[in-house]
């Protein structure tokens, strides 16, 4: 069985609000998001992510997924997500990236962090469904935690790599001990 890979990102806490009706932003607005809210999101892959890489496609390697915006919560049960882009550095780092989690009748939680413009555009957001107002945090990006692998078996290519090193050893050692007489 190979093995999972899970990426966790944590957001700052959220700084301002949105009217999406309006498009004007302000301060929390009481009895929804408040300033101690931030937007989590963790999916586990089949497969690690690669360095240096721009991944659109992911969609078909997650195996599952949750969201968070402090108000709302959403996993691969009850939501869908929209977007998802993650681009990585030569470690394996995601560097650049955009997710829009959407949970039918619940809300959506999003992040978008990228690097190609000049401030290095940011956001994290949680909406609730029928609400036009969205808790934000905008121009401080959070924080990735990238994953310790998974596995629960070693690979074909490692066990083929151990017993033929075992052999060797004892095919010296069978050598060694002929000389011997």
């Amino acid at each position: 069985m190979a093995g999972t890979y899970t990426y966790a990102y944590t957001g700052n806490q959220f700084n301002q609000a949105l009217d999406e009706d309006t498009s004007t932003f302000g301060l929390l607005p009481s009895g929804s998001f408040t300033a101690n809210d931030f937007v989590t999101v963790s999916f586990t892959l089949s497969a690690p992510l690669q360095p240096n890489t721009y991944n659109n496609h992911l969609l078909s390697s997650i195996v599952a997924y949750s969201a968070s915006s402090g108000v709302i919560a959403l996993d691969n049960t009850d939501s869908s997500i929209q977007l998802i882009a993650l681009q990585t550095d030569a470690s394996g780092a995601i560097v650049d990236w955009g997710f829009n989690i959407w949970g039918d009748g619940i809300g959506q939680v999003d992040s978008n962090y990228h690097t190609y413009t000049p401030a290095g555009f940011n956001f994290d957001e949680g909406c609730i469904a029928g609400s036009s107002i969205c808790g934000e945090s905008q121009n401080n990006p959070g924080v990735w935690t990238l994953p310790d692998s998974d596995l629960s078996a070693p690979e074909p290519s490692s066990l083929f790599l151990l017993g033929s090193g075992m052999l060797g050893l004892a095919a010296i050692r069978r050598r060694r001990a002929a000389h011997s007489y």
